[in-house]
């Protein structure tokens, strides 16, 4: 049988799959949505010899009787593309399970067998016999490790001229017959490492003790990293906004554009890539855990907890996943068996901590959190980036086990779950992360800040012309510093442009929190994305401004700017902003793939009224007390 023009990377969960895919495509990729449904594709143009082939990297299966809608979406393409040739992707320290899969596969279609991991296998004493292998199934197999291996194209091209043999047979129906079956081949063509058991290192990280301690020691590290790591990069970031804004006020004239630049779009602008630092340093440290097989084990260390809080250990690795981003973390929930787990996991996934809190976190505690350092050792800035972390984890086992007990679905409480093999980490595979998740972060949230910095400059730099005129003449004869002055007329001048008129229609809602209505038009335009509400935040603080002071300055200088001598902003308006940010679903692509998951805008508006009002509720709690 010949080769059609698409392939089908196909295998289980973990068996590097997607390494392998990266290895073949680099950043050639193409990313979307199965027609009619959001579990994730990714596909891209393979070149062997003189054809072209579409690679498609299916979700990971371990049968073709599929019981999660991840899976459902794998055996449907499966089968239904009956044309298309079949990668099978084996995991060399798994060959017997990954073989029961292989042995479902529809005879009609042409496969190759790749057992990846072959490193893994051999630091493990385990050898395997591809040609027997080979011999047996019908079709090529190729012994390799996918995170290096430079020989795969060329093997695919040799396998993509050749007929197909469809000699090799499984003559048992029975999934234990089956494996009876594939253990007794496997018997001829692989020997077995004497090693066996779990590592010392495995039984320590999934200890119930130390395994906790690891655990917290690691998220401190790596949030106390996001500070002291990037200090240097977002200092020259900031240095090259500065030299641009200094470039276009030398080269235009004062007036309407360079107000739009200046005041506007590249403020909005340096909010959001002043923080690109930070984020990559996340998705880094989350790729490396990933990799090296911790996060499954972060995942095992939680199971138990998971199920006193309506949910199972097949939960966790979505909420890992929130870390990131919560609209793919909500798409992962399609590996979830049971659909009250799963709607529950979906429900709270947006308290876990995602990229886009992240420079709000930063900006607060860099403007209010002291430079010092707790019992010696731990700094209080890493201390308390990580205790938000944590309260939205808490947040998230709360409130998931009171809506376990409220709603009322059947449930099935359906838990398989492997811990990969420790190893090293794919840098490549990570830095590939890195980048298309970063830009992603950048281009929509840059989009957003694009042509809100412009609407936002309009409705600060103008307002009713009787108060404009009014606070030039009442300024006209004061006998003030003349750099003073013109602070001073730009600060009421904002104040009373549309902009603020706006936010002080706004205020007596917010005033119980501790905010001012600058602070309420960034709540208010971050309903959209959470990282907008930094970007607007420096749009507002430039709007009649020359200062090149940065936004945590500026923000530090108009805490002191208040009457009675006490500060506009503090400790307890920080702490609040914090745990609104913490609690409030600010984002509308959540909402949207709630929806569509869901397939009604019930849950989704629930989820947004509930978390708004936790937010409010807890902020006025925080800051009452505090003040």
């Amino acid at each position: 049988m010949k080769l059609g023009k698409e392939i089908l990377i196909v295998g289980n969960p973990n068996s590097g799959k997607s390494t392998l895919f990266n290895l073949l495509t680099g950043v050639k990729q193409k990313t979307g949505n199965y027609p009619g449904i959001t579990t994730e594709k990714k596909s891209a143009t393979l070149t062997v010899g003189e054809n072209s082939f579409n690679l498609v990297d299916l979700p990971g299966i371990y049968s073709l009787k599929a019981r999660t809608e991840d899976e459902r979406v794998s055996v449907d393409v499966i089968k239904e593309k009956s044309e298309s040739g079949i990668i099978y992707v084996a995991d060399a320290m798994n060959l017997k399970r990954s073989l029961l899969l292989f042995s479902q596969l529809p005879r009609d279609q042409k496969k190759m067998l790749i057992v990846n991991k072959i490193d893994l296998a051999k630091s493990q004493g385990l050898s395997i016999n591809s040609e027997l292998l080979s011999s047996h199934l019908g079709c090529p197999v190729v012994l390799v490790n996918a995170k290096n291996n430079k020989n795969l194209i060329n093997e695919i091209f040799e396998w993509s001229r050749i007929e197909q043999d469809e000699s090799y047979s499984f003559q048992s129906d029975g999934i234990v017959q089956r494996f009876l079956e594939i253990d007794s081949l496997l018997q001829n063509v692989q020997q077995k490492s004497v090693r066996s058991g779990m590592s010392k290192l495995d039984a320590l990280l999934v200890n119930r003790f130390w395994g906790f301690v690891i655990f917290c020691a690691i998220l401190f590290v790596i949030f106390q990293s996001l500070f002291t790591l990037a200090e240097y990069p977002m200092a020259w970031i900031e240095q090259l906004f500065s030299l641009i804004t200094d470039a276009t006020s030398a080269l235009l004239p004062d007036g309407v554009l360079r107000g739009i630049l200046n005041e506007g779009v590249l403020p909005g602008l340096e909010g959001v890539v002043i923080f690109i630092p930070q984020i990559a340093l996340l998705f880094f440290f989350i790729g490396i855990l990933e990799h090296t097989g911790y996060m499954s084990r972060a995942a095992h260390l939680m199971d138990g907890i998971m199920r006193k809080f309506g949910m199972n250990g097949k939960s966790v690795l979505p909420m890992v996943s929130g870390f990131a981003c919560a609209v793919p973390a909500i798409m992962a929930t399609r590996t979830i068996e049971g659909w009250k787990q799963r709607l529950v996991t979906m429900f709270v996934l947006p308290f876990t901590t995602c990229a886009a809190r992240l420079p709000v976190y930063v900006v607060l505690i860099e403007a209010f959190i002291p430079e010092e350092t707790v019992w010696g050792v731990f700094d209080l800035k890493g201390l308390t980036m990580t205790a938000l972390y944590l309260l939205g984890i808490l947040g998230a086992l709360i409130v998931g086990f009171v809506m376990s007990k409220i709603v009322k679905f059947k449930s099935q409480d359906l838990f398989v779950f492997e811990l990969p093999k420790l190893g090293y980490p794919n840098w490549r595979d990570i830095f590939l992360g890195i980048w298309s998740k970063t830009k992603t972060f950048v281009l929509e949230a840059g989009r957003i800040i694009f042509i809100l910095s412009i609407v936002l400059w309009f409705l600060g730099s103008y307002g009713p012309s009787e108060r404009f005129t009014e606070i030039e003449e009442r300024y006209q004869y004061e006998n003030i510093d003349a750099v003073e002055k013109e602070r001073l007329i730009a600060s009421e001048k904002l104040e009373h442009s549309y902009l603020g008129i706006a936010g002080n229609l706004i205020e007596p809602v917010i005033k119980p929190l501790g905010y001012d209505w600058k602070i309420g038009i960034s709540l208010i335009a971050s309903f959209a994305a959470r990282e907008v509400m930094v970007g607007t935040l420096a749009i507002i603080y430039s709007v009649g401004e020359e200062d090149e002071a940065s936004l945590v300055e500026k923000i530090q200088n108009d805490s002191a700017k208040n009457a009675n001598g006490n500060p506009k902003f503090g400790l307890a308006m920080a702490l609040s902003l914090l745990v609104f940010y913490a609690f409030a679903l600010q984002c509308m692509s959540t909402l949207a793939i709630m929806k569509r998951e869901t397939g009604s805008w019930k849950w989704p508006l629930l989820q947004f009224v509930f978390m708004t009002s936790l937010a409010y509720l807890s902020a006025l709690i925080i800051f009452q007390t505090l003040s």
